[in-house]
C-alpha cells in the first residue's frame, strides 16, 4: 500500500469525541423533541421518533467510550444501548418502507413520504451491522445484512441509485457479511469482481481481504493494510468512522475476528495502538442499560404507528440483556 501517515492515536480519539460531551444542551434539546413526538398523533410521528431516538445515541455511546477508557464497568452497556438506538432506526425504516409499498406508495403517482437512504445512511447501516456481528447481536445483524444483500440482488427505491459505486468500506461490509452467512449470488460476485467499484482512496485493500480469505499470509497482510488505511484516513474527507464513537471502536476488526474464529480460520490482530486499547476488547455477553424505560416507550409507540413491527427478541420491551 506504500508508506502512510498514521493519524490514529488515543489522544486524537478522545479529543474528537470531547465536543459531544461539551454540548449537553444539544442532547437535552433532542430528548425534548423526542418527548413531543412520542405524544403526537401526526402521521409523520414515527419518522420523528426514530430519528430523534437515533440522534440521542451519540451522547450515550460517547459517554460509554470514555467510561471504557477509564475502566468503568458501565461503559460497554452505554455503548451497547447507543448502538441499539441507532440500529432501531434502520430496522423500523425497512419495515415502514415495506408497509408503504404494500399500500401502493412509490407507484401510480403515489410518492413515498420521505427521501431514499443516502450514503450517510448506508454508512450507518454498515457500522451497525459490523457492531452487531462483533457483539453477537445476530438477529439484528441478519435483518441489516439481509436487507443490503436484497438491495444488491434487486435494487429498490429505499436507497439512492448506485450507492455502492464509490463506497468501498460499505461494499466490504456486505461482502464480509456474505462470507459469514455463506451468501452466494451473482450480484454479490459482481461486487467483488468489479475493481472499479473499489477505486476510491486505495480501496483495493478491502477487496484483497476478501480475495485472500483462504490464503494465509496474504490474508494477514491485507488485514494489516486495512489498519494502515484506517489510520491514514482518520479525520480526512472520506472517513467512514466519523460518527462517534466509531473512531475509537474498531468494529470491522472485531467482526472480522469473530467470523474467522467461528469458521476455524487463522486470524491475528495486527499490531497497532488502535487494536490494543480497551475499546478493542468488548466483554462477552454485552448488555444494554437496565431499566431503560425510554427504549420500552419508544418501541411501544413505534408499534402504535407500525403494528406489524418485528424486532429481535432481546429488543422487546422489558428485556434487559442479550
Amino acid at each position: 500500500m506504500g508508506k502512510s501517515i498514521d493519524r490514529w492515536t488515543i489522544k486524537r480519539g478522545l479529543k474528537d469525541m470531547q465536543p459531544c460531551l461539551d454540548a449537553p444542551e444539544e442532547e437535552e434539546r433532542v430528548l425534548r423533541e423526542l418527548a413531543v413526538s412520542l405524544e403526537s398523533e401526526n402521521d409523520r410521528s414515527l419518522r420523528h421518533i426514530i430519528d430523534r431516538f437515533s440522534s440521542s445515541s451519540a451522547w450515550l455511546a460517547v459517554r460509554g467510550a470514555f467510561a471504557i477508557y477509564k475502566g468503568e464497568p458501565a461503559g460497554w452497556p452505554l455503548v451497547q444501548t447507543g448502538f441499539r438506538r441507532e440500529a432501531l432506526r434502520y430496522v423500523v425504516r425497512f419495515q415502514e418502507h415495506d408497509s408503504l409499498k404494500a399500500q401502493g406508495y412509490g407507484a401510480s403517482g403515489r410518492r413515498l413520504p420521505y427521501s431514499p437512504f443516502s450514503y450517510l445512511d448506508l454508512n450507518g447501516i454498515c457500522l451497525c451491522l459490523l457492531y452487531a456481528i462483533a457483539t453477537h447481536e445476530d438477529a439484528c445483524a441478519t435483518v441489516l445484512g439481509d436487507r443490503l444483500v436484497r438491495h444488491l440482488r434487486q435494487p429498490e427505491d429505499l436507497f439512492y441509485p448506485d450507492l455502492f459505486e464509490c463506497t468501498p468500506f460499505e461494499s466490504f461490509t456486505v461482502l464480509l457479511y456474505c462470507r459469514w452467512k455463506d451468501v452466494r449470488h451473482d450480484a454479490v460476485e459482481e461486487l467483488l469482481s468489479t475493481p472499479q467499484r473499489f477505486y476510491f482512496l486505495h480501496s483495493e485493500v478491502y477487496r484483497q481481504v476478501i480475495l485472500a480469505w483462504s490464503s494465509g499470509d496474504s490474508f494477514q497482510e491485507a488485514v494489516a493494510d486495512m489498519v494502515g488505511l484506517r489510520s491514514k484516513w482518520t479525520g480526512r474527507y472520506y472517513d467512514p468512522w466519523a460518527f462517534f464513537p466509531n473512531g475509537v471502536i474498531p468494529v470491522e476488526f472485531l467482526a472480522l475476528r469473530r467470523i474467522r474464529e467461528e469458521q476455524s480460520m487463522p486470524f491475528r490482530m495486527p499490531e497497532h495502538p488502535m487494536l490494543e486499547t480497551p475499546w478493542a476488547a468488548p466483554p462477552d455477553g454485552l448488555e444494554r442499560l437496565r431499566n431503560d424505560e425510554l427504549w420500552d416507550r419508544v418501541v411501544r409507540r413505534c408499534r402504535y404507528f407500525l403494528p406489524g413491527l418485528i424486532l429481535p427478541p432481546n429488543w422487546e420491551p422489558g428485556q434487559d440483556s442479550t
